[in-house]
């Protein structure tokens, strides 16, 4: 049986495990691929909304999928006026809390949406319609 000592293996094997990781990380990080501070985000707006409207399509089959939306009394440049985002996101009941919350109490709600219409959910056209990507419940 093969016995080491623990100041073997300090002096010995740590640098090594140590260089080893050095390595691996610069090549992760020269590997072309872009940084988190080079991906580019979601050009985003804001607009202060009266809602008029609050619904819920939870999706089929067929949809793959639903979306929230709310419906502004204010129009936003473009004929803007629906905000939507897709069931599937992990903050949708919470979202849709707060547009009711503003519906129900008749306030105002500050929406930060996106200006991509690439990026609307399923059913949010292009035309009247951008994805939600912040909601807070104005006073």
């Amino acid at each position: 049986m093969i016995s080491f000592s623990k100041n073997l293996v300090t002096k010995s094997l740590l640098p090594l495990i140590m260089v080893s990781l050095l390595f691996a990380i610069g090549f992760i990080y020269l590997d072309g691929s872009p940084s988190v501070a080079e991906t580019s985000e979601p050009a985003v707006s804001s607009f202060t909304c009266t809602p008029v409207q609050v619904a819920v399509f939870p999706g089929s089959a067929s949809l793959q999928g639903g979306r929230i939306h709310v419906r502004c009394a204010e129009v936003q440049a473009e004929s803007i006026s629906f905000f939507a985002l897709a069931t599937q996101e992990i903050s949708s009941s919470g979202v849709l809390s707060l547009l009711q919350d503003a519906l129900v109490s008749g306030k105002k709600l500050g929406l930060f949406y996106n200006t991509d219409a690439s990026s609307n959910p399923l059913g949010c056209l292009q035309q009247d319609c951008r994805k939600i990507e912040g909601v807070v419940l104005l006073p």
